[in-house]
């Protein structure tokens, strides 16, 4: 049982607000300085791939988790040309 007076007791089991978790978990990886890109990329798939397990991924997963850091960096690049195109005079 939990603390005495506490409720609900601190051993019952308890609801996860996904949204909460899913915002600690941005906000660690960008205080750890992962790459908005790879920040990205598991936002969308949750798959957190290293050098260590992206062996154990399977190769549909994989593209899936490449593809949203595909996208990024392509409309990153477009912004950028658009950019330095408005500043040719």
């Amino acid at each position: 049982m939990g603390r005495r007076g506490s409720w609900p007791p601190t051993d019952t089991p308890q609801p996860i607000d996904e949204a909460v978790i899913n915002e600690e978990m941005v906000q660690a990886m960008k205080a750890g300085g992962i790459r908005p890109s790879l920040i990205h990329a598991w936002s969308k798939t949750r798959l957190l791939l290293t050098e260590q397990n992206r062996h154990l991924i399977a190769a549909e997963d994989l593209a899936k988790w490449q593809m949203p850091i595909v996208r990024l960096l392509s409309v990153n690049s477009r912004v950028k040309f658009r950019l330095a195109l408005e500043r040719v005079p």
